[in-house]
């Protein structure tokens, strides 16, 4: 596309011949007056011109308007800076560029229409050109000026004769030669929509390779067949390579991922679809490394892929952090369990042969328990599906199922549970349990216990119901179980619950707020 360059749009005017006097005031016409030559110079330079020397379709022209004008000669003439650019010609003597003082289409393309002298001797205007005055001699001469979309003058198409001519060209000729420019006119814009579009591919490309060379990760293009086109300079400062490695990069990837890789990589290719995996690729220092590859595929028009665009980053120091916090975590559950597991034992040693201080040791010692199950499922390195509230009543309620039976049902949605709300959960649903076995639905053959989990709003609902134990109606004054319940529900995860004893067992509605639970 043209840059936009303030020129009105030329007048129509009457056509010049050798008797006729300049039609603009100070010898200036409107595009003299509004274009000025840096710009008119400047909308040249978009078009070019100098790919064009030659042009097949452009000498087709010329050879035209000198046989339709009846001339030994027509030029496709633009005018330059100082001199002349011949784009196409026939006919025309060979000889040096004439100067554009001395240059008749200089003259002419400044005219708002058609040009015409009958005889250049008898117009003063131009009857001291070089090209009048010494060979070629020029005696007739008709040119149609060529213009820019913007208005800025370019040359002309001429024709031209040694010999003068009393009537000119006749009105079928003139409209010919009109019609012909404006072909010029069509071909030298289509070559300046090529040459624009090109500049532009060019100056996004290069754009591109800035971005691409300015990010972290090695960024890289194939075709639509996976054949590498593109890699930026982080590949090579990584990789240390300056070209691709024979065989194929799959020849940079650890041997125990090779396989693996590639399979996906050409089911990607074959699919259309993105591709995307983990694994080790030789770096510059000659160890391997954990990067991570990422690629999409563009399509045309007619839905085929064109290209794909990937990335590979270097994940290797965070992988070595996950796996040492893998083998911390891991270390850290173990000492816990172990802590939990001693703690046991001394209340075990200290209660042994006191009688009183049986049962109590007994209820701590599974209080103990359950908070070591709760740590245990709190301490998972990564977060993932099994980070669950259901996942954890499963583990919590496992020692009070019966195989084959239906003894505990959890039913519900899958509602995430974070690390600090699992202690206090798992606090209060051992306490339950506990009583259940002891004097609730658990402690009768064929008594049961069903746990749901729901969402409300922005709450979560844990509804506990005993059903088929003994009657647990009129309850006595509030013990350990409901104060515990009370300070883990209440104070420390905002919520609040509701308690009904019936014939059937104990129900229980339990409601936290999600953001809470998710903590």
């Amino acid at each position: 596309m043209a840059s936009a360059i303030p020129v009105r749009r030329q007048a129509r005017s009457r056509t010049l011949n050798a008797n006729q006097p300049d039609l603009w005031p100070n010898g200036q016409s409107p595009a003299q007056q509004y274009c000025a030559e840096d710009q008119r110079l400047a909308v040249m330079a978009s078009y070019g011109l100098n790919q064009l020397q030659g042009d097949a379709e452009l000498m087709e022209i010329a050879r035209f308007a000198a046989q339709l004008c009846k001339t030994p000669v027509a030029m496709v003439n633009l005018i330059e800076e100082h001199d002349q650019l011949l784009l196409a010609d026939f006919g025309a003597p060979s000889g040096p560029s004439v100067v554009r003082s001395d240059n008749l289409c200089a003259y002419s393309m400044y005219k708002s229409g058609f040009v015409e002298f009958r005889d250049t001797t008898a117009h003063p205007d131009v009857a001291g050109f070089a090209a009048v005055t010494a060979p070629p001699k020029v005696r007739f001469y008709a040119a149609w000026p060529l213009v820019s979309a913007e208005g800025a003058p370019l040359g002309a198409l001429c024709v031209s004769d040694t010999v003068s001519r009393a009537d000119g060209l006749s009105d079928f000729e003139r409209e010919g030669l009109g019609v012909l420019a404006n072909a010029v006119m069509r071909r030298i814009g289509g070559h300046r929509d090529q040459v624009q579009a090109a500049k532009e591919r060019e100056l996004s490309e290069e754009r591109f390779r800035i971005f691409a060379n300015s990010i972290p990760d090695i960024a890289w293009s194939t075709n639509g067949h996976g054949e590498f086109s593109f890699f930026n300079r982080r590949w090579f400062e990584f990789l240390g390579i300056d070209a691709m490695p024979e065989g194929g990069w799959q020849m940079l990837f650890h041997p125990d991922e090779r396989d693996a890789v590639m399979k996906e990589w050409e089911q990607a290719i074959c699919e259309g679809s993105a591709f995307g995996r983990e694994f080790r690729i030789r770096h510059a220092s000659g160890e391997y490394r954990w990067v991570i590859c990422r690629a999409v595929p563009v399509y045309d028009a007619d839905g085929t892929v064109e290209n794909w665009y990937g990335t590979i980053t270097d994940i290797h120091e965070r992988y070595q952090i996950s796996e040492e916090r893998e083998w911390l975590a891991n270390e850290l559950t173990h000492r816990i369990k172990n802590i939990f597991a001693v703690i046991t034992g001394l209340i075990g040693l200290q209660s042994r042969g006191d009688a009183s201080l049986g049962a109590f040791a007994k209820s701590l010692s599974e209080n103990i328990r359950a908070l070591s199950r709760a740590q245990e499922f709190a301490l998972q390195i990564e977060p993932s599906d099994e980070d669950r509230l259901k996942n954890l009543l499963h583990i919590l309620m496992a020692p009070y199922g019966v195989p084959g039976h239906d003894t505990v049902r959890i039913t519900g949605e899958e509602i995430a549970i974070g690390a600090r709300s699992a202690t206090p959960i798992a606090l209060v649903i051992h306490e339950l349990a506990t009583n259940a076995a002891k004097y609730g639905a658990l402690s009768a053959a064929g008594g049961s216990v069903a746990i749901e989990v729901a969402s409300e709003n922005e709450n979560v609902r844990i509804s506990w119901h005993e059903s088929g134990g003994p009657d647990a109606s009129g309850p006595g004054e509030q013990g350990f179980g409901s104060r515990l319940v009370k300070m883990s529900i209440g104070n420390q995860l905002g919520g609040s619950f509701e308690t009904n004893w019936n014939a059937e067992g104990l129900a229980m509605k339990i409601v936290i707020p999600a953001e809470q639970l998710a903590r």
